[in-house]
């Protein structure tokens, strides 16, 4: 584990990182996705996917709770601080071991976007290729520009599968809050006060032609909820803070 962190042993400070859904069933959203990518674990394809989005909108939690449901270990690089002199090692990390594990490249856009990485594409389309692997390496690339990603034709034309994270509508915003009131001592849902907390920020909420800068994603919501969320006046606060949120 020297050069990687590894997820399933993190020590998370953050409250919005604790309460991270780590199982699959606790996941808000991207229904069609869940299904897709399990069942590509589960057939045994060994398959390189890409997800881009706006950060904030879950592609890190959906694959942590893959590695979940599917007990495997999950190993990060950084696409922003990565040992480049090492990467050929670290694109690999499945090697010796005899189950299946997940390569998580973050801000793989970012990456790119450094021309003294440009030279390193080589070694990342050798490890698509499986030449320096056994095949049992599931790589996900993470990025929020994909604009940078498409431009690389070569690598583009070794991922298996291309999924775009989008904004979450209300309905989304719904699930997640009520998911995280149950982690509440005092787990008691008040959905009137649900309803009229989500109609003052709904004007945020999904995409329907609105400003993208000022729309709320998963990220910054959950934070917000869990400030509040073991105060006795949770909803009161919510309700009467949700400018901050804003």
């Amino acid at each position: 584990m020297s050069f990687f962190e590894q997820l399933n042993e993190e020590q998370h400070t953050l409250w919005v990182e604790k309460y991270r859904p780590v199982v699959l069933g606790e996941y808000v959203g991207n229904e069609n996705l869940k299904t897709k990518v399990s069942g590509y674990i589960q057939s045994g394809d060994i398959p390189h996917l890409l997800f881009y989005g706006k950060a904030g909108t879950g592609k890190t939690t959906l694959i942590k709770s893959l590695s979940s449901k599917h007990n495997m270990d999950v190993y990060v690089i950084n696409g922003i601080n990565a040992k480049t002199s090492i990467l050929g090692e670290l694109l690999n990390p499945g090697k010796g071991k005899d189950k299946n594990v997940i390569l998580l490249f973050e801000d793989f856009d970012r990456f790119l976007s450094d021309e003294k990485n440009k030279a390193l594409m080589g070694i990342i389309l050798n490890a698509l290729d499986g030449f320096d692997d056994t095949d049992n390496t599931i790589r996900f690339f993470t990025g929020n520009d994909c604009d940078v990603i498409f431009k690389e034709h070569a690598l583009i034309n070794r991922i298996s599968g291309k999924f775009k994270f989008g904004y979450p509508g209300i309905e989304m915003f719904r699930d997640k809050l009520i998911k995280l009131i149950a982690i509440r001592e005092n787990n008691d849902v008040d959905y009137d006060k649900i309803k009229q907390f989500l109609q003052l920020i709904q004007p945020r909420c999904g995409y329907q032609g609105k400003p993208l800068e000022t729309l709320i994603t998963l990220r910054p919501f959950t934070s917000y909820i869990i400030k509040y969320l073991f105060n006795d006046t949770f909803y009161d606060d919510i309700i009467a803070n949700y400018k901050d949120l804003m």
